[in-house]
């Protein structure tokens, strides 16, 4: 590519790439996976120490993250880049499970790295919605290289808005669930 062609490239790829769709297929794979081996845990543990069996719950949410202003910066390239607009919305897909004892949450966001702080500040305010304590809830990214920095690598800052209100998004959509 020209210098040119890069420039508008970067500026276009937020949310943008070919095996997206293939990632969240993937993605929900693994989440109905997880789901399964949950809930077979949670059986078998109950009838390991002899306990009647309990109503398990479940609930789920798909909370939409995507920017609504823009540009933004991506870290997901080798070079620090804006994107300019949406070409598919990102997410926050979250899970809470309760057997009537314990509750535990699980939330996937579309972004390529989540720092470790911004991660305890969307426990702690799920925890605070909630009630569910923050050792049983799990956040992680799905790893896409086209969202939102939040992490500032690959030479791109950290979008400082975005990084400050997807905790509560995150928060918001496990409250959902």
């Amino acid at each position: 590519l020209l210098p040119s062609q890069r420039s508008r490239v970067m500026t276009t790829q937020l949310i943008h790439c070919d095996n997206r769709r293939q990632a969240l297929r993937i993605d929900s794979i693994q989440t109905r996976s997880l789901v399964f081996f949950l809930v077979i845990c949670l059986l078998i543990g109950r009838a390991v120490n002899g306990e009647e069996p309990s109503q398990l719950r479940v609930g789920a949410y798909a909370k939409n993250i995507t920017p609504t202003q823009f540009p933004v910066w991506v870290n997901g390239g080798i070079a620090a880049g804006k994107a300019e607009r949406a070409v598919d919305p990102l997410y926050a897909r979250s899970l809470v499970l309760s057997d009537g004892t314990t509750r535990l949450a699980i939330c996937v966001v579309d972004n390529c790295i989540l720092p470790v702080e911004l991660v305890d500040r969307a426990r702690q305010l799920t925890s605070e919605k909630t009630g569910i304590a923050p050792a049983n809830i799990l956040i992680s990214a799905t790893h896409t290289h086209s969202a939102v920095s939040v992490a500032g690598t690959h030479g791109a800052p950290v979008q400082e808005d975005y990084a400050a209100a997807l905790p509560e998004w995150i928060a918001d959509g496990i409250h959902e669930a």
